[in-house]
């Protein structure tokens, strides 16, 4: 009875399909345990308050803590999608132009391969114009960059002094690195009418990573008092990051054992 080659197998990529979830409308954080059948859990969590001192964050006003989330958003529809997403609607004028959202994207283990897409990144010179910014999280604290930012037409990679206000170019940053900020965000160029809209897709490839943190704003192009805006979240790709090869080796050696001492036993019985 040899069993080396038992939980061998390597961890699969695996995801949250928006389509078998569910989320309380209206409410400002869920999370979601054994996603996809491993034994990784997410928590999505929009902060009311900023901690003081994180440079992610810019000093303008948290939208949720001053209820510019639309009634019933957060929610999952497809109002902007062909597919169920996490619909977000804000009124951002209502308040500031400088407000903004943020989402905490937080997995219980380090994963990696993390895909995320955002839709219906558009721009209207009359109303708003989207911006959107998701950098990961590395489980020292760090900030890293997507590895491949993939863009439609009708959206642009943001750049410093070209998109996004001042006070977001000024004040969002890494302190270890400012372009890893800068080089992580879209902003939306014309107005998108079809299904799923102008879109983003920040791939993490292969960077070990326990979280992403995405910023959604009005544009810099933007109007002074913007009217409402709309994005809407696809599904979370990741895989469990597998266990180094020395591990396989050494549980795999521990298991042969097992299996050869239990078939000695069983032959001195016989």
């Amino acid at each position: 009875m040899l069993l080396a080659g038992a939980g061998m197998l390597p961890c699969a990529a695996a995801e949250l399909d928006w389509s078998s979830v569910s989320w309380t409308s209206g409410t400002l954080s869920q999370s979601y345990s054994n996603v996809d059948g491993t034994t990784v859990d997410i928590d999505f969590t929009f902060p009311a308050t900023v901690t003081t001192g994180n440079a992610l964050y810019p000093t303008g006003t948290p939208s949720p803590s001053n209820g510019a989330f639309v009634t019933g958003s957060p929610e999952i529809n497809t109002d902007l999608t062909t597919d169920d997403a996490l619909y977000l609607e804000l009124d951002f004028g209502a308040q500031d132009p400088n407000e903004y959202v943020t989402l905490e994207i937080d997995f219980s283990e380090e994963v990696t391969d993390v895909s995320l897409t955002a839709f219906d990144i558009d721009f209207n010179d009359d109303d708003f114009q989207d911006l959107v910014v998701v950098v990961g999280l590395t489980e020292s604290g760090d900030f890293v960059e997507p590895t491949t930012l993939g863009i439609s037409a009708g959206v642009n990679r943001r750049t410093r002094g070209a998109v996004g206000r001042a006070f977001f170019d000024d004040t969002i940053y890494d302190p270890n690195d400012p372009a890893v900020i800068r080089r992580s965000g879209i902003v939306g160029l014309t107005t998108q009418s079809t299904p799923d809209g102008g879109s983003g897709t920040w791939d993490f490839g292969d960077q070990e990573i326990v979280g992403l943190r995405l910023v959604y704003t009005n544009g810099r192009d933007g109007p002074v008092t913007p009217d409402g805006q709309a994005i809407a979240l696809g599904n979370v790709s990741f895989t469990p990051v597998i266990p180094e090869a020395e591990t396989y080796w050494a549980g795999g050696s521990l298991l042969f054992l097992l299996g050869f001492f239990e078939w000695r036993r069983r032959r001195r019985i016989a």
